[in-house]
Order: structure tokens, then C-alpha cells, then sequence
């Protein structure tokens, strides 16, 4: 519903950020949902872009001939036909956006940067069935950080000192 019910007017698409300000959440709190490039150009391509006040406008039909609403309440039908043509039957809209916080988790995005983008406060209670290759990964992280530092203490090697990210280079 956050999108469907969005206007033209809630939709930055040339600046330099482009997102959607949805500014009413089931949290109580407003937030701004960044675009990607894909979704710019995809937008873009609408026929309400440029023409109407709703990204979604509602339209009569035979049987509705006035809508209820000035947007569109439900996509259902037409994303589960999507997903039988890409042939992943019994998809459903919420699944998207577990696989977007999963993946930004599996490819090393912080919990509070993935949480922050998706609009949730805590990610990792929700999201702990991640899969058994990224616990693995997890655990690999961890044993090749002890590794390193047992090496180093062992060796007497000191470990490369890291650059402030907050100094000017010389």
C-alpha cells in the first residue's frame, strides 16, 4: 500500500538522491525510499509520469465503473501473473522484500544500514533464517580474524596499521 497510494508529488526522480518520501508508515514515522537507477527508468515510463497525480491511478471498470479510491488498492492479480511467467509460482509481494534485506546482508551491508533503508528498526531477529552459506561465511569471517591475530601474536608481526578515514592524505 505505501507505494500504490503514492503521488507524483511525493517522487523525486532527477535530483541528486532520487526516492520516494513516503510520509505516513505503520511506525508513526516518515521516510525516503532510495531509487535506484532501474526504478527511475521504469518509472519514468508510466503513463501517469508527467500526466496524472497518483504513480498508480485507479481506473473503472465494467463491474466498478467509479473507483473508490483516486489510486490503485491491489496488484495482486497482476503480480502473481508476473511471477507464474518467470516461472515462481506462490511469490508474493512481501517475499521481495525479504530477498532485498537478505541479499544486502549476504553482500556485507551493516545491520543498521540495511534496517535503515528498509524502513525496519531491528533486522536480525526477523531475518535469522538467512541461509546456511552466509552463516558459514559469518563463521569463516570470525575464525580467519582469530587466525590472523593468533599469526601475529605468534610471529610478533604487527598487523598493517589502518588509515584514519576521518585525516586528509598527505
Amino acid at each position: 500500500m505505501e507505494l500504490l497510494s503514492r503521488r507524483w508529488d511525493e517522487v523525486d526522480l532527477d535530483g541528486p538522491a532520487p526516492c520516494i518520501r513516503v510520509p505516513d508508515t505503520k511506525t508513526g514515522h516518515g521516510k525516503a525510499v532510495p531509487l535506484a537507477d532501474v526504478a527511475v527508468t521504469a518509472l519514468k515510463t508510466l503513463p501517469s509520469h508527467e500526466h496524472g497525480a497518483y504513480l498508480f491511478p485507479s481506473h473503472g471498470t465494467t463491474r466498478w465503473p467509479d473507483p473508490k479510491q483516486p489510486h490503485l488498492w491491489d496488484l495482486g492479480k497482476e503480480f502473481r501473473a508476473a511471477a507464474a511467467r518467470a516461472k515462481v509460482p506462490g511469490l508474493r509481494v512481501h517475499d521481495l522484500r525479504h530477498l532485498g534485506v537478505t541479499i544486502l546482508l549476504l553482500r556485507g551491508t551493516p545491520d543498521a544500514v540495511a534496517a535503515k533503508l528498509t524502513g525496519h528498526r531491528r533486522l536480525l531477529e526477523r531475518y535469522q533464517h538467512l541461509s546456511p552459506e552466509f552463516r558459514k561465511a559469518t563463521v569463516d569471517l570470525i575464525a580467519a580474524e582469530l587466525t590472523t591475530a593468533q599469526t601475529e601474536e605468534a610471529t610478533g608481526a604487527s598487523p598493517p596499521a589502518e588509515k584514519d578515514q576521518h585525516q586528509p592524505e598527505s
